[in-house]
């Protein structure tokens, strides 16, 4: 970190930017150990390896997803991706550097259009946060190109988060600020950015909504957010399922709105769209949004809640997902053992023993329960999808109610403005008057 990002950011709790800096140790580069204390709220926000940690009482999800990243990652047959020259190879990995030929295409094409994005703007002298910056070479290539570069991930660990910018740092001359945070939670004061990007990482909330609006927050009044790289369901396609992916399995929250979900989650939150086209996946380019007027349009107006999934916006895709995985409650992986060496194998055996005879009582009951599970668990999924598509079908509707709704509350908001002025003009005249009758009362007195 260096002192310069304490123009920009604030306490993650308080939101407060009345911050003191710390300094333990620094380099020739940053701060590499400190603290800021938050002197709103008290908070102390440690600065560890150069990287400010802000990620303080974090949502059970975040703890959730960032210990399924590091399973699903750090693990023996991808060791190959722990080293420096494959970090430094990111995104165009070779053939020759992994086993995994069909990551080779993957991570290609979404170099390929993170790089052809970027020429659209000119990003030298520019504030930008990556959200989901992991392994750091997107933000790298940010700072390549002179953009004053920040990135936040909710993992540090080095080769899959913020702590591998080390790496970059070390073979290049160049520098960015690594922030450990919550995008439904940015620790960084309102119009911080010029822009906010984002490649394959919006789509790891089941409140997108919610990150939305903080991504908004933090954007200047001329600010952009660009989303490269995000999963999209086309309105004809049916939704795909993600439960045996896994992502999924490991606790990571993967949502996939349809295409017209997207568009009205980008405009509910307050943004206008500039751009948008679809490559591979869907990409986007937005921009605040000032010809609504908040106070005739708000959020919660039936238009939006039409327009957005009762699943995403109160967040129940989480718990259906959960449901679907944990539904089956048999436990055929449990192995009982123990850890004396004389008496352990005597000890196995009876414990064998019990457990089988248990089992013979608890076996049909559980088979019954997982049986009740699977059934209950098809019949929700099969709403849910009648659901969907019912509300899908409504949309014109709604929408057509709600445009209603806002023309006649428009107009009862002009009448109402014109009693007012005639009101005001009428206060105006006993005004008058009353000075009068006290100009003569004033003759009157003198005489």
């Amino acid at each position: 970190m260096k002192e310069e990002l304490m123009e920009i950011i604030s306490c993650p709790l308080c939101q407060s930017n009345d911050l003191e800096l710390v300094v333990n140790e620094r380099d020739e580069r940053e701060i590499r150990e400190g603290e800021l204390i938050c002197r709103s709220c008290h908070s102390h926000i440690l600065i560890h390896k150069g990287i400010v940690q802000a990620l303080l009482e974090p949502h059970h999800k975040v703890i959730k997803e960032a210990k399924g990243w590091v399973e699903l990652l750090d693990v023996p047959e991808k060791k190959y991706e722990f080293t420096d020259t494959w970090i430094l190879a990111l995104p165009f990995i070779r053939k020759d550097q992994t086993p995994d030929q069909e990551s080779v295409k993957i991570w290609n094409q979404v170099g390929k259009n993170f790089l052809n994005n970027l020429e659209k703007f000119n990003w030298k002298d520019k504030k930008v946060l990556e959200i989901g910056a992991g392994r750091c070479w997107g933000v790298a290539e940010l700072a390549r190109r002179g953009a004053y570069a920040v990135g936040l991930d909710i993992l540090t660990h080095k080769y899959i988060g913020l702590e591998t910018a080390d790496i970059w740092f070390i073979a290049e001359e160049l520098y960015f600020e690594r922030v450990l945070g919550d995008m439904h939670k940015l620790p960084f004061q309102p119009g911080s950015f010029d822009f906010v990007i984002t490649t394959s990482s919006l789509h790891h909330t089941d409140t997108i909504q919610l990150a939305l609006q903080e991504i908004l927050r933090v954007l200047n009044e001329n600010g952009r957010a660009f989303f490269m790289n995000e999963p999209c369901v086309l309105d004809n396609q049916p939704r795909p399922c993600m439960n045996e992916s896994p992502e999924v399995q490991h606790g990571i929250i993967e949502s996939r709105p349809k295409y017209n979900e997207w568009i009205a989650l980008f405009e509910d939150a307050g943004f206008k769209v500039e751009d948008v086209w679809i490559m591979d996946d869907m990409h986007v380019i937005l921009r605040k949004d000032f010809s609504k007027d908040y106070l005739l349009e708000m959020p919660n107006q039936k238009e939006h809640l039409a327009r957005v999934p009762l699943l995403m916006r109160n967040g129940y895709l989480s718990d259906l997902n959960y449901i679907n995985l944990n539904w089956d409650i048999k436990n055929e992986g449990y192995q009982i053992t123990s850890h004396r060496n004389i008496t352990g194998p005597f000890l196995i055996k009876g414990r064998n023993l019990v457990h089988s005879e248990v089992r013979r009582y608890i076996d049909p009951i559980i088979s019954n329960q997982a049986q009740f599970n699977k059934s209950v668990t098809h019949i929700l999924n099969e709403i849910v999808n009648m659901f969907e598509i019912k509300q899908t079908n409504q949309i014109p509707n709604w929408a057509s109610l709600a445009c209603e709704e806002s023309c006649d509350l428009r107009n009862e908001l002009k009448m109402v403005r014109q009693t007012i002025d005639e009101f005001r003009d009428r206060l105006k005249a006993r005004d008058e008057e009353i000075h009068q009758l006290k100009t003569q009362l004033s003759h009157l007195t003198r005489k």
